[in-house]
């Protein structure tokens, strides 16, 4: 199966580069692709020395509508979103993260969130609360045992089968969690996903209490939306 990593970014110099040699030295050798939001900086310099491709965009940004035009643009089987901000954790990642994938268990796979170091008390927590050390596939069956963490998923690191994310239509344009809306949908449809605790990436945010308040502004939102 071919595989696509697909990384919006915008303004993220500090942190694409480490990103795009990491995922160049993987086990298994992907398809980069970068859609640009038009950034000011030398992001899109960087970026077009490591991607195989490079698309810069004016539009307004939005999560799942710019990942579609990654999905678009793709060769791969699997299509792998990365966030700018996120860097693996070995040279395995991408293999392990796509391996249930390639052996038919699953259609879509997400990474362990690893705090890096430096990274606040309150974000560990929360990142090692929201990412155990077990890994977990889950199904429409397991929705009266876990209710909405059934659909849990984060395109911070995620593959996806294409096939599979092209029969519900791709994201949706939603304010946020156009992941865990599309995750949903793959379940609601019969698919397995998985929560992949093997595959991991260092990630992690370091919110002001305003920029805090407006993601849980806009989470609020897409839950009203999306109910």
């Amino acid at each position: 199966m071919g595989i696509s990593v697909v990384i919006p970014t915008k303004n993220g110099e500090r942190y694409i580069k480490d990103l795009l040699e990491s995922l160049r030295a993987q086990t298994v050798e992907p398809e980069i692709i970068v859609i640009d939001s038009s950034s000011r900086d030398k992001t899109p310099e960087i970026a077009k020395r490591y991607a195989d491709v490079f698309v810069s965009i004016r539009e307004e940004f939005n999560h799942g509508l710019t990942r579609n035009l990654g999905v678009e643009i793709s060769k791969g089987d699997i299509v792998v979103f990365f966030s700018q901000d996120a860097l693996p954790e070995n040279d395995k990642t991408l293999e392990v993260l796509i391996k249930p994938i390639e052996e038919g268990k699953v259609v879509l796979s997400y990474a362990r969130h690893i705090p890096p170091p430096g990274t606040k008390p309150p974000e560990v927590f929360f990142r090692l609360f929201s990412y155990p050390p077990k890994s977990e596939i889950r199904s429409v069956e397991d929705i009266p045992k876990y209710g909405l963490k059934t659909f849990s998923n984060s395109n911070v690191c995620s593959a996806y089968l294409k096939s599979a994310l092209l029969e519900i239509g791709g994201f949706r344009r939603v304010i946020l969690s156009e992941d865990l809306l599309a995750c949903a949908m793959l379940v609601l449809r019969g698919y397995k996903v998985m929560y992949n605790a093997e595959a991991r990436v260092f990630h992690a945010h370091d919110y002001p209490p305003f920029k805090l308040f407006q993601r849980y502004f806009s989470i609020g939102v897409f839950y009203a939306e999306n109910p």
